[in-house]
């Protein structure tokens, strides 16, 4: 049993069922994704969204060549895993008004667009064929070493306005505002510090609920007459971290506070763009994200309110031969720098590591 499609909106035909089943394990299901609806010309992008344990996660691939395809992994659900496919070209002769999530594309592009949604079978009594160059079974041969950067490592002072201060491990950072008017206190464009350990002043001025044994954690600053005092940004913003080019892969943040929804945006090397979005979880809440995103330039945390980053993982050099079957968590977990004050969504697996010190 094969991919089966559900829905579509556009009324634009491929040419072939563009999905292939590689593997299932039951709880996640292995799959790619080829571009069958052109077969002579690229397609100006075509977008991915499924879910995964970190949230929704979805790929963009830009000006995509005929049969290329993208290797994704799905969760499942009830032994089925939903899958959304969005494509677009000027060259589509799409009907009708097909809305595209914004995480999945900036632009709305009515009238050229296409969606496909898919059901994939979790667990089935026959083994699916193999698809051609891809093989579900090798793991990455993954020669970096991995970095935790805890912002606690520099002995900083507690609000301070950082940007290269971890340059030597190939990241910079920076900060905006979410959207215009949404506020922020960014002098030169950059993110502060927040001492967990101390998130109210005396005179009540602060964040409480990033209160916590995280040492110093990234926030967007709130804006207001007590700026002395580091408090988070009440509308959130923008937290971006560029990746030099000797990292191989961007592999997990953590975020305290998620009282508002958080978009992950990593931008890869070849074009593509992956989002994921992590839901509201309350106030004081904590969540470890997997990236597992081999050949990032950047990724931007996009704050939808007073939530921090307590550290970013990152692996340099050397090289990452990644596994052809495109499984998104074969490589390990990284236990966070500090302990949450509550229990993590999802306990980590250990796994040895560098911190920025070592």
């Amino acid at each position: 049993m094969g991919a089966q499609e559900i829905d579509t909106e556009g009324s634009v035909e491929y040419i072939e069922n563009p999905i292939s089943i590689v593997g299932f394990d039951g709880g996640s299901v292995t799959f790619t994704v080829s571009q069958t609806w052109t077969s002579d010309q690229t397609l100006d992008w075509m977008a991915i969204s499924v879910p995964s344990e970190e949230g929704i996660r979805c790929i963009k691939s830009i000006n995509v060549f005929p049969e290329e395809s993208v290797a994704m992994e799905a969760a499942c659900t009830k032994g089925w895993a939903e899958v959304f496919v969005y494509v677009h070209d000027s060259s589509l002769q799409s009907s009708g008004v097909v809305t595209v999530p914004s995480y999945c594309s900036e632009t709305a592009d009515m009238g050229t667009t296409a969606m496909h949604r898919f059901s994939l079978p979790c667990e089935c009594s026959e083994t699916p064929p193999p698809v051609l160059g891809v093989s579900p079974t090798p793991a990455p041969t993954n020669n970096c070493d991995y970095y935790d950067l805890s912002f606690d490592d520099k002995e900083m002072e507690p609000g301070s306005f950082v940007s290269t201060e971890w340059e030597e491990y190939g990241v910079t950072l920076s900060a905006s505002e979410l959207s215009s008017g949404s506020g922020g206190h960014i002098p030169d464009g950059h993110p502060r510090l927040f001492n967990t350990s101390e998130p109210v002043d005396p005179e009540g001025y602060g964040t409480n609920d990033l209160g916590g044994d995280f040492g110093n954690v990234l926030v967007v600053q709130h804006t207001g007459p007590g700026n002395m005092h580091w408090k988070a940004n009440e509308d959130g913003g923008i937290i971006k971290f560029e990746l030099a080019s000797e990292i191989d892969m961007a592999a997990e943040i953590g975020l305290l506070n998620v009282v508002a929804d958080v978009w992950v945006q990593t931008a890869l090397s070849n074009g593509q763009t992956v989002t994921i979005v992590v839901d509201a979880m309350g106030p004081k809440s904590y969540k470890e994200v997997k990236l597992d995103v081999p050949g990032a330039t950047s990724v931007s945390v996009l704050l939808g309110g007073p939530t921090a980053v307590t550290h970013f993982v990152v692996c340099k050099e050397t090289s990452v031969t990644p596994s052809p079957a495109g499984k998104s968590n074969p490589w390990p977990t990284i236990l966070p720098s500090k302990e949450p004050s509550s229990s993590p969504s999802f306990a980590p697996s250990s796994a040895p590591m560098k911190t920025a010190e070592d």
